[in-house]
């Protein structure tokens, strides 16, 4: 009795300490516990998602495996979470043949986050097979099935989806807008984006259904979708009323269209926002002496790339991820100057 009270308490102060961001005390006390239970690594693995630390949230699965401890659908669901946002389609393979082998529960969670995962790595017919077979859905299951469909480049199968949906959030508007965007179906995605406005849909409606939290690229969605068809008054009400702080990767969205649709003075307030977020970045000033230039107005022009050259800012080398023998890595590509 007295173990097992200390190890609940253990438990609880794992569970606090990586609540309030201490991870690292977290994986303190961890790792001075005598005994412990599915719990406890449940409570790290689950610490560790939470604040972001994807790679040891594989480690400390890798962990558990010489100690004979059963990871359950809680356990399964953060690790095949954490694979997914690294790229590890590798890894991923083998967690799917251990939820099969050791007859994991899928319960809703590991489901969602399955079909999610699957959408992500091309696997279409993988992902709707156990899309079909889940007894209960919500709004989480249908978006990623939506998404995986539009990805595939489906957008019939995931327009038959979206229509079938009892009940829509931001999130299922913004996966079928987004499908047709990237399928070049501008006209059908802006059409369902008035449609989105008539239903008086919000971007603070957005909801934080089964444990998922909004993401950024979900507005970043709408973001390109207004700026490439030239709503930028629109686009930019729209970052306004998000509910976190935009990242610069939005900001530059809209700049890039200010500058092909000649809008100043959007350009020089996206500007100010910019370099609050990136001070050091040159991009966005580029971009405002393009919008000077390309409305006449080049003594503005000329002044910012003045500015630039006599400066320490500098260009922002692009990124990409690639996989290598079911190892993810990350690679700059940068821009050189001649």
């Amino acid at each position: 009795m007295g173990l097992s009270s200390n190890i609940f308490v253990q438990n609880a102060l794992i569970h606090m300490s990586a609540a309030n961001k201490k991870i690292e005390n977290a994986r303190q006390l961890f790792d001075e516990m005598p005994e412990k239970d599915l719990v406890s690594w449940n409570c790290l693995i689950s610490g560790y998602s939470q604040n972001g630390c994807l790679r040891d949230v594989l480690a400390l699965f890798q962990e558990m495996q010489p100690q004979n401890v059963l990871a359950h659908e809680i356990t399964m669901g953060k690790v095949i979470l954490a694979c997914t946002h690294l790229g590890g389609w590798g890894i991923v393979r083998l967690m799917v043949e251990y939820i099969q082998k050791n007859s994991v529960k899928l319960d809703m969670f590991l489901c969602n986050t399955l079909i999610d995962m699957y959408g992500r790595c091309g696997c279409v017919d993988d992902a709707y097979k156990l899309f079909v077979e889940m007894s209960k859905r919500n709004n989480v299951s249908r978006n990623a099935m939506i998404t995986a469909c539009a990805m595939a480049a489906d957008i019939a199968a995931a327009r038959k989806l979206f229509d079938e949906m009892p009940e829509r959030d931001l999130v299922s508007w913004t996966a079928m807008i987004a499908g047709y965007s990237q399928a070049s179906e501008f006209s059908e995605a802006l059409a369902l984006f008035r449609q989105m406005l008539i239903e008086n849909i919000k971007p603070d409606e957005m909801m934080n259904v089964y444990h998922r939290s909004p993401q950024m690229k979900h507005y970043g969605y709408m973001v390109d979708l207004l700026s490439r068809s030239g709503w930028l008054d629109e686009a930019y009400k729209f970052i306004l009323k998000m509910p976190f702080d935009p990242d610069p990767v939005l900001w530059c969205t809209l700049l890039s269209a200010c500058a092909v649709y000649g809008d100043v003075e959007l350009a020089e307030i996206t500007t100010k926002r910019f370099l609050v977020l990136e001070s050091s970045n040159s991009d966005n000033c580029e971009l405002l002496a393009n919008v000077y230039a390309r409305t006449g107005r080049w003594t503005d022009a000329m002044r910012i790339r003045e500015k630039l050259k006599g400066s320490n800012l500098k260009k922002t080398p692009g990124c990409s991820s690639i996989e290598v023998n079911g190892v993810g890595y990350r690679e700059q590509i940068l821009k050189m100057d001649h």
